[in-house]
This record gives structure tokens, C-alpha cells and sequence, in this order.
């Protein structure tokens, strides 16, 4: 488990989280593209989610399905967790571009936290580093 790259508001949600960022990594280890996914943890059980992609759908309209199909679980089961991931590029005027994984978290009481987890490519795969992070009030 990648313990060092959770958060400490996170930690309730760490087995999810690491398995997302292990996912991440093994999908990227193959690709240069990842494709948005989504994780949900409800009474205990771990249910991934894919966007219904017929080669079609930018990956704007993807995380919008993904969006709209945890929220239909949010309705059968109003107490789930929720890892929505999709990879970016960070552009800072005054740093080189970057390589990040974002995970949209939703703990169980309903409070999102976007987190930012940049990465290299290296020889031996990819090298994930600290996360960034930023809450947002419903």
C-alpha cells in the first residue's frame, strides 16, 4: 500500500486511494493514456466504475458519466466513499509542465477533497510523488 502518499484526512479511505494510485500505475505502465475511472466503497465492498467509452467520448464527457453514474449509487446507498480519477497535465508559468494523477474523493459524509498526484516516467515505470491537495464545501 502507498501509505505515504495519503493524505492525513484520508487515511479512512487509504485501501481505496492505494488501490486507484496501484490501478493508475499498471494502466500507465502499458499506455501513455489513462482513461477516467472511478472507485466507490459501499458497506464495505470496493466497485469499480468505467465510463461506457465507444471511442467516442472526450475524456470531459467520460468523467461526466462517471460523475453521473456515482451519483445513481449515491442514491441507492446515500453513505458510499468515492475516488474519481483521471489524469491531467499541470501547466505553471514558472515550472516545467507536469504529469498528475487527480482523484476527486468523497468521503462518506459528503465532503470532496481534489487531490493532485503528480508523476515522472522513469525507466523502471512511473514515480508517483507527494500529493497536493484542496477542499471544497458542498
Amino acid at each position: 500500500m502507498k501509505e505515504r502518499f495519503i493524505l492525513q484526512q484520508h487515511l479512512p479511505l487509504a485501501h481505496m486511494i492505494s488501490s486507484a494510485l496501484d490501478f493508475c500505475e499498471s494502466m500507465l505502465l502499458r499506455s501513455d493514456m489513462l482513461y477516467p475511472f472511478a472507485l466507490i466503497c459501499a458497506n464495505n465492498e470496493i466497485h469499480s466504475i468505467f465510463a461506457n467509452d465507444e471511442g467516442q467520448l472526450a475524456h470531459g464527457a467520460m468523467i461526466e458519466s462517471l460523475q453521473a453514474q456515482i451519483q445513481a449509487h449515491k442514491n441507492i446507498e446515500p453513505r458510499y466513499a468515492s475516488v474519481l480519477v483521471y489524469a491531467a497535465d499541470i501547466k505553471q508559468s514558472s515550472i516545467p509542465d507536469t504529469d498528475a494523477l487527480i482523484l476527486t474523493i468523497t468521503d462518506s459524509q459528503g465532503h470532496n477533497t481534489i487531490t493532485l498526484y503528480p508523476f515522472t516516467r522513469v525507466k523502471s515505470g512511473i514515480k508517483i510523488s507527494q500529493p497536493c491537495t484542496c477542499d471544497f464545501p458542498d
